[in-house]
């Protein structure tokens, strides 16, 4: 059941945000000249914060963007590995997640929301374990990835819900 919880927001964003991402709103190519202007740090299309000082510490080493994304896709499937290891999920549960989120993130060209997503994983296997600080260090690294992504805030919502009411929901 924690699995299915925590793919509800997935669904929430796939069925909102399909059509609201970043390259329809700038067009073709806004990642590659966002990375240019993140260079001379200049956040031209108006990035969150995280992510422009992902962006600007990155193309700012003269690291080309290809490995930027190369990067962020290894950051994004080993949370995805984590998670999975994390939470003891079967073999049938870990096909679904990964190829699931994998589907749902990389469908949309959504760079940001993976790097965003990949921190969320994170914090979902901090929150599943039985670390001592699990609430605090899952909201932390939550609001770290809100800084990439605002959409991450249905998570904070899950998460301090589930705080509030108790154990009882995830």
């Amino acid at each position: 059941i924690r699995i299915l919880i925590s793919m509800i927001p997935f669904f929430l964003i796939m069925a909102f945000r399909w059509n609201l991402g970043f390259d329809a709103v700038y067009g073709y190519g806004h990642y590659s000249s966002g990375y240019q202007w993140a260079a001379v740090g200049i956040n031209k299309y108006n990035y969150t914060v995280g992510f422009f000082k992902f962006f600007e510490i990155l193309a700012k080493l003269n690291i080309p963007i290809f490995w930027c994304y190369f990067i962020i896709t290894i950051i994004y499937f080993a949370a995805i590995c984590i998670f999975i290891y994390k939470l003891n999920l079967n073999m049938i549960w870990a096909s679904i997640t990964l190829f699931g989120v994998d589907m749902l993130i990389f469908s949309f060209s959504a760079i940001r929301q993976s790097l965003s997503l990949a921190i969320v994983m994170l914090a979902l296997a901090v929150y599943f374990s039985n670390y001592k600080y699990r609430a605090g260090i899952t909201l932390l690294l939550l609001a770290l990835a809100s800084t990439i992504h605002l959409t991450v805030l249905c998570y904070v919502l899950l998460i301090l819900g589930d705080l509030i009411i108790g154990d009882s929901i995830i």
